[in-house]
This record gives structure tokens, sequence and C-alpha cells, in this order.
């Protein structure tokens, strides 16, 4: 597929779009962070798995991007010619001037290749100088290698076990707080239960681990930090989606109040949505399982459970 940038032809009026011809065609996974001075950051995978991650910037709207800034780079294993080097990452504004960017390894492997990923990895760069640093505050030279990550910006080293990245915010003194989905290798046809594992910086190091075999497996989730050691997560599973809550710095966790709960549904929640209200922190869509239907009912979720609405309102499968 090509990667196409696409501009409603009206602020907050999404009828009509006019297509911009101002970035690389090549991008895959593409993810848009904008700061408070208005600047537009889109980082994506540079093609396909064998790609580099990058980085265009805009400072007028998107109505215009700088050219492609290496981030995470791509490169064949020294060891082993049939394995590439690559990454998943995600993106995300911290606090002020500050991206946050937490990855997975990807071992892509040739010629049966699959979506094996394993590891943790954070930094952040602050975009005042666009100079990214590791969580302890040591510069980092771009982009980032494999061997240069294990090195500078490993949160966990899973071993053989895969992990997929979760979520990951800062707390009010500026560490960060992450969470991993790590589990044992998953066939190509039929997955295996991936344990929440939770980690956040002192400061001097990252401490956490498995903090509670009750949580959810292959749960989504988000973080919400009051203090470094008061910390909740907002996790989606298998007929509900529910708080989990922490008050020794993620040692341990006990389950908090259900916000949604229906019998043979499968949840899954988005992160929480910018400048929320805690009355509508972030919108879960519950799949039916015995319902087998196309349809999905979508919940905006927030401390007191959902917002509710008329049926009447809420129905859209019918005109």
């Amino acid at each position: 597929g090509r990667q196409i940038h696409v501009v409603s032809k009206k602020p907050r009026d999404i009828s009509s779009w006019e297509v911009l011809d101002n970035v690389s065609p090549f991008g895959t996974y593409n993810q848009t962070v904008k700061m408070d001075n208005g600047d537009i950051y889109l980082f994506y995978r540079h093609g396909a798995h064998k790609s580099t991650w990058v980085y265009q910037l805009s400072t007028d709207n998107g109505r215009s991007f700088e050219p492609e800034v290496p981030v995470l780079k791509h490169l064949v294993h020294e060891g082993d010619p049939a394995i590439h080097e690559s990454w998943y990452a995600w993106f995300a504004k911290g606090q002020g001037d500050v991206i946050i960017g937490q990855y997975n390894y990807h071992m892509c492997r040739e010629p049966e290749h699959n979506s094996e990923r394993r590891n943790g990895y954070y930094m952040v760069m602050d975009t005042a100088d666009h100079v990214w640093r590791n969580a302890r505050g040591e510069e980092l030279a771009v982009p980032v290698t494999k061997v240069y990550a294990d090195e500078k910006t490993l949160v966990v080293d899973t071993g053989d076990q895969w992990s997929l990245r979760g979520a990951t915010r800062l707390g009010p003194e500026g560490n960060p707080h992450v969470t991993y989905k790590v589990g044992a290798p998953r066939p190509l046809k039929k997955g295996s239960p991936k344990q929440i594992h939770y980690f956040r910086w002192t400061g001097d190091e990252w401490v956490g681990g498995v903090p509670d075999a009750a949580m959810p497996t292959d749960s989504e989730s988000d973080i919400l930090i009051s203090s470094p050691m008061d910390v909740s997560l907002i996790l989606d599973g298998s007929d509900e989606v529910a708080w989990w809550h922490s008050a020794d710095g993620g040692q341990s966790f006990t389950k908090g109040d259900v916000l949604v709960s229906r019998e043979r549904t499968s949840f899954a929640i988005s992160t929480f949505i910018r400048n929320a209200h805690p009355d509508a922190r972030v919108i879960a869509a519950g799949n039916d399982k015995a319902a087998k239907s196309e349809y999905r009912k979508l919940y905006l979720l927030g401390d007191q459970g959902p917002i509710k609405c008329a049926k009447a309102e809420a129905d859209q499968t019918v005109d």
C-alpha cells in the first residue's frame, strides 16, 4: 500500500477531503504527535518489516513536511544473515516539549517470517533540540541500532519469550512508567496468553515485572499515575473493563472498580483520550462472541462507568 496524507477541506468537517502529496509514500504504522506549539511530528516505519523508523516534521499545520529523520535503524543481524533486526514502535507526547518512544525488537526471520517480537525499550526526544535521550538522561546517537538499544535503552530483556508493547506515561516527577505484554512464543495459528508486565524508572534503574498473575492476559492497558508509588492500570479483557490499583510502586496490584461488564463479550480499549475528563477517559469496543454480528457496541468509559444515552440515539444499525 501507499502512505497517503489527506486533510479535511474545512476544519472539524469530515464530509470532504483533499490529498496532500507531501509525505513519503513508503510508510507503515504512521503516528502523528502534535506539540503544544502546533508542530506535528509524523512517525512511521519507512516501508515493510525490513525498514528503518523515521519521522517528518511539519511546522505549518501539515501543509508541508521536512525530510525524513531516521530514529530506529534496520540492519541485518551480524551473526545470522537470515535474521533482520527491526522494530515495532509507539510514539506519544510526554510532558512539555518531550516525545516518548517505546518499542519492541522484531526478529524478522527468513524465509518463514512471523511476528516475533522481544524485549522492551524506552527513550525520549526533546523537541527543543531534537536530541534523543534514555531514561537516565544520556544523549543517544540516532538512528538507534539493536546492539546500541540493548546497551542504552533496554527496559526488559524477555529472553526467548515474546513481548508486545503496552502503554507509556510520565509521572509527576517526569519519570516513565511502562507496560508490556510478555509470554511464551506464539505459534502462527494459535495464540498463547501474554501477561501484563509493569515497570517504572526510579531515577536510577528500572524496577518491576509481573505484578499480579490474576490480571487478565492479552490486555490492552493505560496508566494513571498519582505518585511514583500510587499507580492505576485500566485493563480490558474477557467480559469486562476494570481498574487495577497499586500503592507500592507496582510491586502488587489489586482489582478496583469494574467500569463495564457483559457476558460472552471481549473488550478492546483505546488509550486515554487526550485532555480527557475523568468521567470519559477511554473508548471501549465490545464484541459479543455469541451474536456473530459485524457490528460492535462502543462505550465511553470514565471513573463512574459508562456515559449513558438513549438506546435509540446509540443504535446506528438502522437509518
